[in-house]
């Protein structure tokens, strides 16, 4: 576990030389992968040219299955680049985020600047591709996060997954972020956001660090509370976001008969 909000001597150190291998590593992750995709279309170019001699394919058709296939091998292919990459990035750069305060004009800036930059360009990858899926709730739980059982994110927004905390049966909402970190005028801020069982959030809410949304909580679209507020049981809506009423819970339908009678023959 590295924190980030260290300032030793070590600490400066690093923070000069992170960036740098960072961004190397990238560049070169991605020289690679262009690489690659250039000798398979290079491959795939050469395999249709001979198909189209031998087997009396047109160019226009082989140009045209080369497309789809070199498209399907990058559709296949980035999402799950974009996975190890942000794995990777994240445990050897970062470790673990921890709870942590520190001036934007240290040089504690740096790392954290450059990690919060890098991390999202993998994670857009995972988004897009897996958004709504079990991958999706897969990938930031393999990041650190703390997810239950029974979640369900669509396509989020979601940073320093260790301080993310989320329990069962919860659903957060298309485009919803999930932010521990906040940035005020000569500081940096990071600290645990808490979302508890059976809590939901609506497209395009927010929801900060040192955050709680008690058991049975609905925030609504577009809605973000005051950054550190306790959110009671209920609904709330707007900005800052304002408790409207208590969250009914449906009246579960009684089983049909057939289904009592196989249950319990």
């Amino acid at each position: 576990v590295i924190p980030v909000s260290l300032e030793s001597n070590q600490e400066q150190r690093l923070g000069e030389i992170w960036p740098m291998v960072s961004v190397a590593s990238y560049v070169g992750s991605l020289a690679i992968w262009a690489c690659a995709g250039g000798t398979a279309a290079l491959v795939l170019g050469l395999f249709y040219s001979d198909a189209s001699y031998s087997e009396g394919i047109d160019t226009v058709n082989a140009a045209i299955l080369l497309c789809v296939t070199f498209g399907a091998a990058m559709c296949l292919f980035l999402p799950f680049y974009g996975f190890m990459v942000g794995l990777i990035t994240k445990y050897l750069y970062v470790g673990s985020f921890v709870g942590t305060k520190f001036r934007r004009d240290s040089y504690s800036m740096i790392p954290y600047w450059t990690v919060s930059c890098l991390i999202p360009f993998a994670r857009e990858l995972v988004r897009v591709a897996f958004g709504g899926s079990f991958l999706e709730t897969t990938y930031y739980k393999l990041l650190g996060s703390r997810i239950g059982t029974g979640v369900f994110m669509d396509s989020i927004y979601l940073f320093e997954p260790d301080l993310v905390h989320i329990g069962d049966h919860s659903s957060i909402g298309l485009s919803s972020t999930l932010s521990p970190h906040q940035i005020t005028r000569s500081e940096i801020e990071a600290s645990r956001l808490e979302i508890k069982s059976r809590c939901s959030t609506g497209f395009g809410s927010v929801v900060h660090g040192r955050d709680v949304m008690e058991d049975n909580t609905m925030i609504g679209g577009t809605s973000m509370p005051l950054i550190g507020t306790r959110m009671k049981s209920g609904w709330w809506y707007g900005y800052p976001a304002e408790r409207k009423g208590a969250v009914t819970t449906p009246r579960r339908p009684p089983l049909p008969l057939w289904y009592l009678f196989l249950y319990n023959p």
